[in-house]
């Protein structure tokens, strides 16, 4: 299991549901790891479980100087950037009619604006390194359309047409960095616990949930770092510009 072997990988919103899964699976496949997250006490808690060198950053996805800070103690750490996964990401629900402008702005500024600074921070040193792999999480509600999510589909979208606008500049120009996305349906996350929770009865939502997927269940986060592991590697060198949908088949009804 070395197909991440020496590898630095930087992963945001680190600290729990699938950035912590995906830490796991690059940490056994052989990678280097920076993990950041809002709140690094939650990243601290699983990180000593690691087989793996790891460095633990405070970060705010949204700021710039976060993010010129977190690239920089990277470069500092491991002089190279082979990996960036944009998970860091937000679900509240609001009702469209009641939805304010700063909670639209919040939920923009988490889910998109910071894959737009993070892209930007990280690329000199992703150049630098001889090229590299970015994976956004995006969801399959980029997709289709869940009610109250309006925000969340928005922003979810908008990173999926991101990603083939920044894959298809970067391999015209040259540039040796791959980009995809990752869509997943409903996971067993603490987003997701927190949309089931807001319906005011959370096993009866499950039971909805799980019922508009083929396979009638939720997802494990496992099942996403697996296909998260592959688009890091060399594995999918001449994967780019692609959305990797993992929804027990919801999009296929």
């Amino acid at each position: 299991m070395t197909r991440l072997q020496d590898k630095v990988v930087l992963i945001t919103g680190a600290a729990g549901g699938l950035g912590t899964a995906f830490a796991r699976a690059a940490a056994r496949e052989g990678a280097r790891l920076v993990l950041t997250d809002i709140n690094p006490d939650g990243v601290r808690e699983y990180a000593d479980s690691l087989d793996a060198e790891v460095l633990i950053l405070g970060h705010d996805v949204t700021s710039r100087a976060a993010w010129v800070e977190t690239i920089a103690a990277t470069k500092a750490r491991f002089s190279a950037l082979h990996g960036l996964v944009h998970n860091a990401g937000r679900g509240t629900p609001f009702q469209f009619s009641e939805m304010s402008d700063a909670q639209w702005r919040a939920m923009m500024a988490v889910n998109l604006d910071s894959v737009f600074i993070g892209t930007q921070a990280a690329l000199p040193l992703l150049e630098a390194s001889g090229g590299g792999s970015i994976v956004n999480i995006s969801s399959v509600a980029a997709m289709v359309c869940t009610a109250g999510m309006t925000a969340y589909c928005a922003s979810k979208a908008a990173v999926r047409m991101l990603t083939k606008a920044l894959a298809v500049e970067f391999a015209l120009i040259g540039l040796p960095i791959r980009v995809n996305s990752v869509h997943p349906a409903f996971t067993r996350t603490a987003m997701v616990e927190e949309i089931l929770q807001a319906s005011g009865d959370p096993a009866r939502a499950e039971r909805k949930l799980s019922r508009a997927i083929p396979q009638k269940r939720l997802g494990e986060p496992a099942e996403i770092a697996g296909v998260v592991i592959h688009l890091l590697s060399d594995e999918s060198s001449f994967t780019t510009g692609a959305e990797h949908i993992v929804d027990g088949g919801l999009t296929s009804m």
